[in-house]
């Protein structure tokens, strides 16, 4: 059993970074979670530590309460290469980003987008279930 961590919010057990209805999952325990169609799947940590530290800026940053649980991970985990330094919940992740790595940037309704290299520890996977 491989297991590795995911950030929720507390107050709705869904991500952190994701607002919409269409790609919104729910974590609860002992429940096999899948990654909807055509993204880059569940977002989770390598690492523990990780896990808390994207909590903790996430808590500090932008008000929101959150929960690290435990999940199994199946198959082969995925590092995308880029990552929106604004995601879909409007939440501003800079803090975890040297600007100095920022490779590209666009704008979309306004926003700013810094399209950078994910978090450290990141992997994506289509299938967890949640232990805790």
């Amino acid at each position: 059993m491989l297991i590795r961590y995911k950030v929720i919010k507390e107050s709705t057990r869904s991500s952190v970074i994701v607002d919409s209805e269409q790609y919104k999952l729910r974590y609860f325990k002992d429940t096999v979670v899948e990654a909807s169609p055509n993204t880059l799947g569940i977002m989770v940590f390598r690492r523990r530590h990780q896990a808390l530290d994207f909590a903790y800026n996430i808590q500090r940053r932008n008000g929101i309460s959150t929960l690290v649980l435990r999940v199994e991970v199946f198959g082969r985990g995925k590092t995308p290469f880029y990552i929106s330094r604004w995601v879909n919940a409007g939440i501003d992740l800079s803090v975890f980003y040297n600007r100095s790595y920022v490779d590209k940037k666009y704008t979309h309704e306004g926003r700013i987008y810094a399209v950078v290299h994910p978090i450290e520890g990141t992997l994506c996977y289509d299938t967890v279930r949640v232990i805790d």
